[in-house]
């Protein structure tokens, strides 16, 4: 796009938006899969924030999301099965949070035979506790706190819950919480038809914090997360291969790490990705290393030359990775070329890196794009979501890889209102749901829209009519 001024440039988008609705490529379209009007809702006139969204190769899907019950923060949630979105309920009455108390930070897993696991913080009052409600055998079962401290229980704190699934229902949730004098990361898992005890995987002495849980569908893992050492943070991973859990690993560069995350493909590859303030151009940059079959060595091994894939001399943050079974990978980070935020992409296909380094950048000039998410089905489709200005608001953009192409970016969201905090989920045959939250009269609610029989429905506030 040709540079010119920002002021003529909002004027003509927003003239655009105006008319069109959004971006000529990927338009939504109505079609698909969803239920409409209150179905799969949140409830009226209080806010509702930090939707997240997990979906199964049958189609099911689950949402949850924090919003007041007029007293206190809840975990509500909303369930596709069997072909229809029911009516919200929030999960004090539905067995998945406990009223009278705070949530915060909602996470979910589904497998393929619709069994979830729905983890979340809440204080009880003093401390900040770990919570997980799971639906198997076709119920909700009833919440329980898993996070514990052997120190001292009376004074826990436990916070940032992360939860994975495999295909067979074993399940992985790793946390950070207090021992001792320390922050530690703590993992609980569900293998062969029960929960052991919770355990500590991060190093005695140090901080830790901020974990990331990837698994596959035959139950190995990775859990990343980051630690303090002695001259800056560092990532740290943990592998379960082979039915084992291995040593921790730092990764090992010369700036201060965060941000980890991680995805692991159905061979056992994995793709790490982080953030890290680089001494030497002086700016966040996006690292990444990978664990794959190196047919040059005959072996499989961790890529250790920790390579940078964004623009050197420009803040980069907020990285996100999605992979496939076959191993074809994306990464999305959020970078600033100078003046605005903008979303780039690197991709892995057909066996090899692409040659865009720096990724390349998929949001529209001239105005501010950031917090990218991603989702990947096993043929390589993705669908890419982010937080987009428009000139005016705060909108939810959306571009997408269907058929080997690419398509151009399109805003999703109302026109005229602020919105935020996108997710994104995609099964196997290509379906897909985006929530986020948005402005709904004087309250924030949450929106959906989906991909289904080859075509995006209308996104629709599921929310109750009279909001």
């Amino acid at each position: 796009m040709k540079k010119i001024s920002h002021l003529v440039m909002m004027v003509l988008l927003c003239i655009f938006l105006t008319a069109c609705g959004s971006h000529t490529g990927g338009q939504a379209t109505n079609g698909g899969t969803s239920g409409e009007g209150t179905n799969g809702g949140s409830p009226a006139e209080t806010n509702a924030y930090e939707p997240q969204v997990a979906m199964n190769n049958n189609g099911n899907a689950v949402i949850v999301w924090r919003q007041s019950d007029g007293t206190n923060n809840q975990i509500f949630k909303s369930e596709f099965r069997d072909g229809t979105w029911d009516t919200y309920a929030a999960l004090t009455s539905a067995t998945a949070s406990t009223s009278g108390t705070d949530v915060d930070r909602p996470r979910s897993a589904t497998d393929s035979n619709g069994n979830v696991v729905v983890v979340w913080q809440q204080t009880d009052g003093i401390n900040s506790r770990i919570y997980k409600s799971e639906y198997r055998n076709g119920a909700w079962n009833t919440p329980a706190v898993i996070s514990t401290d052997t120190t001292n229980p009376s004074v826990t704190k436990a916070y940032e819950p992360q939860v994975a699934m495999d295909n067979n229902g074993n399940a992985i949730i790793a946390w950070q919480q207090a021992y001792g004098p320390d922050t530690r990361i703590y993992k609980s898992e569900y293998r062969n038809g029960a929960w052991d005890t919770p355990a500590t995987m991060s190093t005695a002495g140090v901080e830790a914090d901020t974990p990331w849980v990837a698994m596959n569908d035959s139950g190995d893992a990775v859990v990343v997360w980051q630690q303090s050492e002695v001259d800056n943070n560092r990532i740290v991973k943990n592998e379960y291969r082979n039915g084992a859990w291995d040593t921790p690993a730092t990764m090992t560069t010369g700036g201060v790490m965060a941000s980890p995350q991680a995805a692991m493909d159905n061979r056992g590859d994995v793709v790490l990705v982080w953030q890290e303030f680089d001494v030497t151009v002086k700016a966040n940059q996006i690292f990444m290393s990978d664990y794959r079959y190196r047919d040059n060595i005959g072996a499989w091994t961790w890529d250790n030359t920790l390579s940078d894939i964004c623009t050197d001399g420009y803040d980069a943050e907020s990285p996100q990775i999605a992979m496939d079974s076959n191993g074809n990978a994306i990464i999305v980070w959020q970078e600033n070329n100078g003046t605005y935020n903008q979303i780039y992409k690197r991709e892995y296909r057909n066996g090899a890196w692409d040659t865009s380094s720096p990724g390349i950048s998929i949001s529209p000039d001239g105005f501010n794009a950031e917090n990218p998410q991603i989702a990947q089905d096993t043929n390589g489709n993705a669908v890419i979501v982010w937080r987009q200005f428009d000139g005016a608001f705060n909108r939810i953009g959306m571009c997408e890889y269907r058929n080997a192409l690419w398509s151009d970016w399109t805003l999703i969201s109302t026109a005229g209102v602020e919105a935020d905090s996108p997710q994104v989920a995609m099964n196997n045959n290509g379906n897909a749901v985006i929530v986020w939250q948005q402005a709904q009269g004087s309250n924030q609610q949450i929106f959906k829209s989906e991909y289904g029989n080859g075509a995006w429905n209308t996104p629709v506030d599921i929310s109750p009519a009279g909001t």
